[in-house]
């Protein structure tokens, strides 16, 4: 396991700073940071209960990248928030609300279907807000966006759309973080209680030293995959 983290490590700034990038099958690659692109979050307001949707679409050095989900889970009527609360975050692999998109070198990429084990992709969200949430009204927040993408640039790779020993998938691990803002509401009936209604990113390119750890946490998600991949 050490020999593979170090590896890992030692390849991750050969890959970022390569014009070419490739990931032989059944591997597990790392893209360098998301330096552009934007990201929107919408509560469904309509019913408690309702989940939010979150849609990303951006660009990185050689490659583009997109992604959406449709169980957000910490804003909207579902989630009140006391005075002093903060941001929210998801997580979402499911095969009906979650999607990544993925061009590298200009060739699009695609994941088997069903996503999961048979190859697929999966994203998270980690949105912090600049200071306790007081009142309605807009408020300075930071992001973090991770995702990964298991699939195939020949679209005839598999003729079942299934990832298999047979056909195999490579494993794509990138990401990105910026800036935005998320809106507050009043909490309907319940004084000095709000609740998130949506939010507007921007990604931005990281500091080098930032971008050093992100390429070693994806080192280290990587190596989760493929533990979690000798088990089944």
């Amino acid at each position: 396991m050490m020999k593979r983290l170090i590896t890992l490590l030692l390849l991750a700034p050969i890959v970022a700073n390569a014009t070419e990038y490739t990931c032989a099958p059944n591997a597990s690659c790392t893209l360098p940071p998301l330096t552009s692109g934007t990201m929107t979050v919408t509560a469904d307001t309509s019913v408690i209960g309702g989940l939010g949707t979150a849609f990303w679409s951006a660009s990185g050095p050689g490659y583009t990248a997109s992604g959406g989900s449709g169980s957000v889970n910490r804003i909207g009527l579902e989630w009140p928030i006391p005075p002093g609360g903060g941001g929210f975050s998801s997580f979402d692999d499911s095969d009906t609300t979650a999607f990544v998109g993925l061009a590298i070198n200009g060739v699009g990429w695609a994941y088997g279907f069903p996503q999961g084990r048979a190859g697929g992709a999966a994203w998270g969200l980690d949105v912090g807000v600049a200071g306790p949430i007081t009142h309605a009204g807009t408020y300075l927040a930071s992001f973090d966006v991770s995702a990964n993408f298991n699939g195939s640039d020949s679209p005839s790779f598999n003729p079942n759309g299934v990832c298999s020993f047979d056909f195999p998938c490579s494993d794509w691990l990138f990401g990105g973080s910026g800036t935005g803002v998320i809106d507050v509401s009043d909490y309907p009936g319940q004084p000095d209680t709000f609740y998130i209604t949506g939010g507007t990113f921007t990604f931005i390119a990281p500091e080098p030293s930032t971008a050093s750890l992100l390429l070693i946490g994806f080192g280290f998600a990587g190596l989760a995959v493929l533990g979690r991949r000798k088990k089944h």
